[in-house]
């Protein structure tokens, strides 16, 4: 006969001490301040992430708006001109071979003793030195002049270039150029037309004149004195007659005396 044998285990049930009221409480208010802490957190990292971001776009439009502006100032500065010829003007007609006083101004002043102004007219070399008209002196180029004379080269007829250049012994990159055209006309060219119309009005006033004279107009005294005239040469004529009457009968004497 087989006999089982059953082990029955007893389990002994451990009970734990229940927390009181107030530990749950203070459980309860650090889980919700530790909650608290971790949202603060997490809203600060937000905040300086987006504060983070607004500075580096403010930032980028910064140094956009400066690159901008100083675009806009070197682009500015780039369309000053350092020398400039303000006469004579350009297309301006001249006088050929007369002499010509050119006049300009330049960005140079008193303090710029290393910096002038020369001028060549039609590449007729070399560049020939302006004088300096400036207030500052006999240095300062913001105004200057150059004087185009026979010694060095005169305004030819037709088309003629006039060039200017500011230049700087220790600033190469301040070196700059001027130019204007001209055209040089002939001046006994616009005068010869003058004798020609004077002569044809002159000829026209002489011929006028000796119509006028060839068919003067009777005045009034003339008509009186032709009036005065008919009447004696009448008077006298009838008298001729009468006296030539008698003798004009006789053959022989009326022939001697006008007789037919």
């Amino acid at each position: 006969m087989v006999t089982l044998s059953v082990v029955i285990e007893k389990h002994e049930t451990v009970k734990y001490p229940l927390l009181s009221s107030s530990a749950m409480i203070n459980i309860t208010s650090l889980v919700f301040v530790l909650t608290l802490s971790l949202g603060v957190m997490l809203a600060s990292i937000a905040t300086c992430e987006g504060l983070l971001r607004a500075f580096a776009q403010d930032n980028q439009t910064r140094a956009t708006s400066s690159s901008s502006v100083a675009a806009s100032l070197s682009g500015s500065q780039s369309h000053i001109p350092k020398i400039k010829i303000t006469s004579p003007t350009r297309d301006q007609q001249l006088p050929a071979g007369k002499d010509l006083t050119v006049y300009g101004i330049s960005i140079d002043n008193a303090t710029s003793n290393d910096c002038k102004v020369s001028v060549i007219v039609n590449k007729v070399r070399p560049y020939q030195p302006a004088t300096a008209t400036g207030p500052g002196g006999a240095t300062d180029y913001s105004k200057w002049k150059f004087d185009i004379t026979s010694k060095y080269t005169t305004i030819k007829q037709g088309d003629n270039r006039i060039t200017s250049k500011y230049e700087c012994a220790n600033n190469p990159d301040a070196n700059s150029f001027s130019s204007v055209n001209l055209t040089g006309i002939s001046s006994t060219g616009t005068t010869a037309a003058s004798p020609s119309v004077s002569s044809n009005q002159t000829n026209s006033s002489s011929s006028s004149s000796t119509s006028s004279t060839s068919l003067p107009a009777p005045s009034s005294d003339a008509n009186q004195i032709a009036k005065q005239q008919q009447p004696a040469a009448n008077n006298n004529g009838a008298r001729n007659s009468t006296t030539a009457s008698p003798l004009a009968n006789i053959p022989v004497i009326g022939k001697l005396f006008g007789g037919k």
